[in-house]
């Protein structure tokens, strides 16, 4: 059964920021005056969690078989994808790949054939500038965020055929926090009555090892806030350093046992793992209140040579560098993430890609809300978008570097 959360998570409804930003403003300053391309956002290393190592006995666990499905890299007798960013599968079957280079939304069928596209680079009705998150808000509405256009596109599957049906300017960050803090709009979440609209930080206070920084706020369909109050979710290790002090150390393109996964339930929930550790998180974003269980994942430490090369990276030249060399070798974490993927599918079983504790073991394993280890599968490779209906639709590339999306059917 799940336990209450440590301080390591904070949910903090109607939350003002109160922090001083002259010593973020200062910061800001000097990193750009000396070049520095990467800014202040955390520091040591907790230690990691002691039971890390309890590997399942996967003899007694059910695990699924995958069957690779397709893979498709070209299309429509020349058509290649400049990338590949999201792949959904709506009610009807049709597979949403969206190609954030190209502008466009392309449609397949479930068996792979190609069909049409949404979109193209334009302003007009349907067109895109720049496409952001694409994500299902219902079996027959697909979001699209246009982040140079400022809007939002809403998809309907009507008479077999999708088709964009509305627009609405994309919901703006808020500003009232302080001149270093702005969010960005990440997308919409379904909800009784409308949506929950997710904004994340584009700059973090240096006085916080804070790895997600995000807030939420209530919409109606319309999108009209629902209500005056926002919700905030941090997921928070430890105080970086004083307030007296400037000489905080820590890396932005932090190493990926640094990272913060996350995906928001139908319910209203959270459901979120900072990598540094193998715990998650179930907060209910409105309420406060959650719980957490942890998860079985090897951990992998860091090479000599992989810290050399970050902190070669990050400091190239330490005489004019306001951090030293020493320092950021001590702020950077000396194993891997836990996790190296969180994905909720649509039983709303939590699927988490962990570091196998034998190189036969499976990757994934499957628990339920309630902490409940339900079965394990192997790993296709590349990234996971999707997991519905018994299918895994996957993000790829292929031996030659090119963009590619495969669909994979999972069998029990």
């Amino acid at each position: 059964m799940p336990t209450s959360t440590s301080t390591a998570v904070i949910a903090i409804a109607s939350f003002k920021l109160n922090y001083s930003f002259n010593i973020v403003l200062y910061m800001r300053r000097l990193i750009s005056s000396v070049g520095i391309l990467f800014l202040i956002t955390a520091c040591s290393s907790p230690d990691p969690i002691e039971d890390y190592a309890s590997r399942p006995d996967f003899d007694q666990l059910p695990v699924f078989e995958i069957e690779q499905l397709f893979e498709i890299s070209d299309f429509n007798d020349g058509d290649f994808f400049a990338s590949v960013t999201q792949v959904v599968s709506g009610e009807d079957g049709t597979i949403l790949v969206s190609d954030s280079q190209a502008k466009k939304i392309y449609l397949f069928d479930e068996t792979g054939a190609y069909l049409s596209y949404l979109g193209g680079e334009g302003a007009g009705p349907g067109e895109f500038r720049q496409i952001g998150r694409v994500s299902l808000l219902a079996p027959d509405t697909l979001q699209a965020v246009d982040w140079q256009l400022a809007r939002i596109t809403f998809f309907s599957l009507q008479d077999g055929n999708w088709t964009a049906v509305k627009y609405h300017d994309r919901p703006s960050g808020a500003r009232e926090y302080g001149s270093d803090i702005f969010f960005t709009f990440d997308g919409l979440y379904p909800r009784e009555n409308g949506y929950l609209a997710r904004f994340n930080s584009s700059f973090t206070p240096v006085d916080t090892a804070t790895h997600s920084f995000a807030y939420y706020s209530k919409l109606d369909f319309d999108l009209q806030q629902a209500e005056n109050q926002e919700y905030y979710m941090h997921v928070v290790t430890k105080p970086v350093v004083n307030r007296e002090g400037v000489r905080s150390v820590s890396v932005m393109s932090l190493p990926e046992s640094h990272r913060t996964h996350y995906s928001n339930t139908a319910d209203g929930f959270k459901i979120s793992n900072w990598s540094g550790n193998n715990q998650i998180i179930i907060s209910h974003i409105t309420r406060g209140d959650s719980s957490s269980f942890k998860f079985a994942s090897n951990r992998v430490p860091f090479l000599d040579e992989e810290i050399r090369a970050i902190i070669d990276r990050q400091i190239p030249d330490p005489e004019n560098s306001m951090f030293s060399r020493d320092q950021t070798r001590e702020a950077l974490p000396k194993y891997r993430g836990f996790s190296r993927q969180l994905i909720l599918d649509d039983l709303e079983r939590i699927w988490i890609l962990t570091r196998p504790f034998q190189v036969d073991d499976p990757e994934w394993l499957i628990y339920s809300k309630s902490g409940n280890l339900l079965a394990a599968a192997p790993h296709p490779g590349g990234t996971v978008s999707q997991i519905k209906n018994n299918r895994m639709y996957v993000r790829l590339s292929t031996p030659d570097g090119e963009p590619a999306f495969g669909a994979y059917r999972l069998h029990e």
